[in-house]
């Protein structure tokens, strides 16, 4: 491995750290030369890691981690773009009915009842809109599907990430880990950035 190569890891060490910080901990003993690189939170005027025998440790020690962490974001989305439909089908349902109820009750001439029905399409049209507000609550660029979206692509990277890690430790070479360790910094980065916008 060169040690020309640049290479951030610094988001794989801030999930460490926060997720099992014990793991960090054994990583940074194991490679006590390395305690600047493996410190968590953003470090100016660093140079990136580039170590074989660290980056190794790292990628196996986060690549279950990364995977949980997208997974966990994915299942929230889910959730939430589940109650935003099913909002948005009740608002559907009590604004059919109660339109055609307002419709019956105009031909019959019945005034309070064409009120009635009246504030209940207005409660319907709230249904549908907190409904539509939660699955675009993050405009249109940013919505709950796209991030959806953008989540499985980067559980699929992670299962690349992961196929690799086999081969590599299979064959018991890790020559070429650099961009597999690209790969999960930047799921890393992609994931931790959709939580802050999801809350």
């Amino acid at each position: 491995m060169l040690d020309s190569i640049a290479l951030d890891i610094q988001a794989l060490v801030n999930l460490l750290s926060r997720l099992r910080p014990e793991l960090l901990d054994q990583i940074c003993a194991k490679h006590p030369g390395y305690t600047e690189t493996l410190r968590p939170g953003k470090l100016l005027g660093q140079d990136s890691a580039s170590q074989s025998q660290l980056l190794v440790d790292l990628a196996m020690s986060t690549k279950g981690l990364v995977k949980q962490e997208c997974l966990s974001i994915y299942n929230l989305l889910s959730a939430r773009l589940r109650g935003s439909v099913r909002l948005r089908l009740i608002g559907s349902t009590i604004a059919t009915l109660s339109a055609g109820a307002l419709i019956a009750a105009l031909t019959q001439g019945i005034p309070k009842l064409v009120l009635a029905f009246a504030v209940l399409t207005v409660f319907a049209a709230a249904f549908m809109l907190v409904g539509e507000c939660l699955e675009g609550y993050f405009g249109r660029q940013r919505g709950l599907r796209e991030m959806q979206d953008k989540l499985l692509k980067n559980l699929l990277e992670v299962a690349d990430v992961e196929a690799e890690l086999r081969l590599m430790e299979f064959r018991g070479n890790f020559d070429g880990i650099e961009p597999q360790i690209r790969k999960l910094n930047t799921v890393a980065i992609t994931s931790q950035q959709i939580q802050h916008l999801v809350g």
